[in-house]
């Protein structure tokens, strides 16, 4: 029995569709080394990366506050040094049932004359992924961790940006 170009086409579509499943399935169910989730950066090659992955040489540790800014919201500036290079990044701790979605976290990285500043990528208060439980009513959200090229200064800033309300409050600058 002779197979039609049309029925050809319909069946190699359809093994290459079950070889593409079959291995993204074993890629999937394949166990990942213990070093992939330390993340191997330097510089300004490891901004945005979660400071949780990263294995530490010295810190992580405060670098600017907790500043607190009453009804359980705070925000400070966390450092630490990996790979040789110092990196900074936000927490923010807030209070659970706080409508997380109307308050975020983020850096801003600026020449010491104030001529040129970066507002770095952060996260809203309660991002899946980049929050923790602090305490039994509270929790932290941290933004991502930005390089510290050691000519520029740095604050993490919390705020609220609902119309009704809203606010920025920073730590010191570091």
């Amino acid at each position: 029995m002779s197979r039609t170009p049309l029925r050809r086409a319909v069946s190699r579509a359809g093994l290459t569709a079950a070889a593409l499943v079959s291995a993204l399935a074993a890629v999937l169910t394949a166990p990942a080394p213990a070093s992939a989730a330390v993340l191997s950066c330097s510089g300004y090659g490891c901004d945005g990366h979660d400071p949780n992955i990263q294995t530490w040489q010295s810190g992580p540790a405060t670098a600017s506050g907790p500043y607190d800014y009453g009804s359980g919201f705070s925000i400070e500036l966390r450092r630490g040094t990996t790979d040789g290079d110092l990196y900074v990044w936000g927490r923010a701790r807030f209070p659970n049932g706080s409508n997380g979605f109307e308050y975020g976290t983020y850096v801003e990285r600026c020449y010491p004359d104030g001529t040129v500043c970066e507002i770095l990528p952060g996260k809203n208060l309660g991002t899946s992924g980049w929050t923790a439980d602090s305490t039994l009513n509270y929790s932290m959200t941290r933004t991502p961790m930005y390089y510290d090229p050691g000519n520029r200064k740095i604050r993490a800033c919390l705020y609220h940006y609902n119309t009704n309300d809203p606010w920025k409050k920073c730590t010191g600058w570091y």
